[in-house]
């Protein structure tokens, strides 16, 4: 996670790098396994329970890159500050990313895409610990 301007010095937010794998015996791409194509329920979060929502737009290149079987995505997700930034800049401590399986296609679902939990979404600490 780095901190980045975007437009050189008006808009600052976080970068995110984030490698997605396919794990699957089919072409595919992450909203066809349950991510939102406009990246609702990706955000970092910080330790005073705000949070911010990835780019909606930066995120289709990741969302919607056509994965092969063992395939593999590394895009950096852009999370912007809406404007006025705040006057101070905290480090976030978790990523998350919801994945919701009940969006998984009927098409998809028959090439045997499934998840063998039921709540598949990610929490990730950003600090390393635990």
């Amino acid at each position: 996670v780095g901190i980045f301007r975007a437009n050189a010095t008006v808009y600052p937010g976080w970068g995110l790098t984030l490698e997605f794998r396919n794990g699957t015996g089919t072409t595919l791409n992450s909203t066809d396994a349950g991510v939102s194509g406009t990246g609702g329920g990706i955000q970092l979060a910080f330790a005073d329970a705000n949070t911010l929502s990835v780019d909606p737009l930066d995120v289709q290149k990741f969302t919607f890159a056509n994965l092969p079987p063992g395939g593999a995505v590394t895009h950096q997700l852009k999370f912007f500050y809406p404007y006025p930034a705040p006057s101070e800049i905290k480090t976030p401590v978790k990523f998350l990313l919801e994945v919701d399986p009940k969006a998984i296609g009927d098409s998809t679902r028959a090439k045997g895409v499934a998840f063998s939990s039921a709540n598949p979404s990610f929490r990730v600490r950003l600090d390393c610990t635990k």
